[in-house]
C-alpha cells in the first residue's frame, strides 16, 4: 500500500444524513448548549467497507486502564484498526483509545475507540475543522436535546462547511 494508498477516499466528505449532532456543552440557563458534529460507528464501518473492502480491515480491542476515581470505576479500551496492505502482504494498525460512556458504557467506549481509531486513518478527520455551534435545547427526562428547527440548521452548516473545506456539496 503506497503511504497515502486510501487517505483521500477515507477522508472524503460523509453525506449530511450520516452526520449527527451532540451537545458538547449546556449553558446554565438550561436554554442553549454548543453542538458538534460526529459520526456513528456503523458509517465509519461502511465507510472502510466500500474504500478497502469487508474482509480487508479488521479491529481489535485491548483494556486500556481500569482505576477507581471519586468513587466510581472507570475504564477504557484502546482500538486498533487494521486495514491489510496488498502490496506488503500484512495488516497495517492504528490505534487510539476512549473511556466508557455514561450510557450503556462498555458499548459507548468502545465505539468511541473505533472512531477515534478511524480519524487516525483519516475518517470523518474533518469534522475537527468544523466550528462548535450555539443551539437552542429543551430538557428530556435524561438530559438536553437539541431542537428540531436547529438540526435543520445544522444540516445547513453541515453543508456549507464541507462546500468551504472541499469546493464541492456534501454527497
Amino acid at each position: 500500500m503506497s503511504e497515502n494508498k486510501y487517505f483521500e477516499q477515507f477522508g472524503q466528505p460523509f453525506p449530511v444524513s450520516d452526520v449527527s449532532w451532540r451537545l458538547q456543552f449546556v449553558s446554565k440557563e438550561k436554554l442553549q448548549g454548543i453542538a458538534v458534529p460526529y459520526l456513528d460507528a456503523r458509517a465509519v464501518a461502511d465507510r472502510l467497507d466500500a474504500v478497502v473492502g469487508q474482509n480487508n480491515w479488521k479491529d481489535e480491542y485491548t483494556p486500556w486502564h481500569n482505576c477507581n476515581v471519586e468513587g466510581k470505576q472507570k475504564s477504557s479500551q484502546l482500538c486498533t484498526l487494521y486495514i491489510y496492505d496488498d502490496d506488503k502482504k500484512e495488516w497495517i494498525g492504528k490505534t487510539d483509545g476512549a473511556e466508557d460512556t455514561d450510557i450503556e458504557p462498555v458499548k459507548g467506549g468502545i465505539s468511541d475507540a473505533f472512531k477515534r481509531a478511524a480519524v487516525r486513518w483519516n475518517i470523518g478527520r474533518y469534522l475537527y475543522d468544523f466550528n462548535s455551534e450555539w443551539v437552542t435545547v429543551f430538557q428530556k427526562k435524561s438530559g438536553y436535546d437539541i431542537t428540531d428547527d436547529e438540526k435543520r440548521r445544522l444540516n445547513g452548516v453541515y453543508e456549507a462547511t464541507v462546500k468551504r473545506l472541499f469546493g464541492k456539496e456534501a454527497p
